[in-house]
């Protein structure tokens, strides 16, 4: 039950740090830049590790008003564990969250 806690503490975090991304993204005049290290200060803050933060489209400056930013961040559960071996082992979780360019 505390690896499952753990492994619930990571995807919640993954989103919020998929949120945050995205809601960076969005804004007028924002950069893939400004967005990433949005989406790194939650992930820093909460001790994840090997997390990767990806956008599509990659850059988020050039993108016309109106048009849907997806940031996606996953992190590997073993990385991130407690315990030395899990049922969790060799699997990753992902998060995708995805707003319209204001």
């Amino acid at each position: 039950s505390i690896e499952c806690a753990n492994m619930i503490y990571l995807k919640q975090t993954l989103s919020v740090s998929s949120y945050e991304g995205v809601r960076k993204a969005i804004s007028y005049n924002s950069t893939t830049s400004q967005s990433l290290d949005r989406a790194n200060n939650i992930l820093t803050a909460r001790n994840i590790n090997n997390a990767t933060i990806t956008f599509n489209p990659p850059d988020v400056s050039t993108v016309s008003k109106g048009t849907q930013i997806t940031v996606t961040v996953s992190a590997p559960c073993s990385a991130n564990s407690s315990l030395p071996l899990t049922i969790f082992s060799g699997q990753t979780l992902t998060v995708s969250t995805s707003m319209v360019k204001e």
